[in-house]
C-alpha cells in the first residue's frame, strides 16, 4: 500500500530540496513518520493516504533545510 506513494514523496522532497541524497532522506523520514503516525491507514482513501504522504514529505524537507542551516551557521 504504502510504495505505490515512495515515489510521490521523493518527488515532493526533490522538488524542494535539488538533491537527489537529501531528497531520498527527507522521503524515508516522511514515510516512517507516517506510518506511525496513521493506525487507521487502511480506512483512508488512496487520495487521503497521498496527501498525507505529500504533507510529510513537505515537512520532513523543510527539516532537512532548517538542520542543513543550522548546521552551517556552528560551523
Amino acid at each position: 500500500m504504502l510504495r505505490s506513494h515512495e515515489l510521490e514523496a521523493y518527488r515532493t522532497a526533490y522538488y524542494l530540496l535539488q538533491d537527489e541524497t537529501k531528497a531520498f532522506e527527507a522521503a524515508r523520514r516522511a514515510l516512517l513518520s507516517f506510518i506511525k503516525m496513521t493506525p487507521k491507514l487502511a480506512e483512508w482513501t488512496d487520495a487521503e493516504r497521498q496527501a498525507a504522504v505529500n504533507k510529510a514529505a513537505l515537512r520532513e524537507s523543510l527539516t532537512l533545510v532548517r538542520e542543513t542551516l543550522s548546521d552551517r551557521l556552528q560551523s
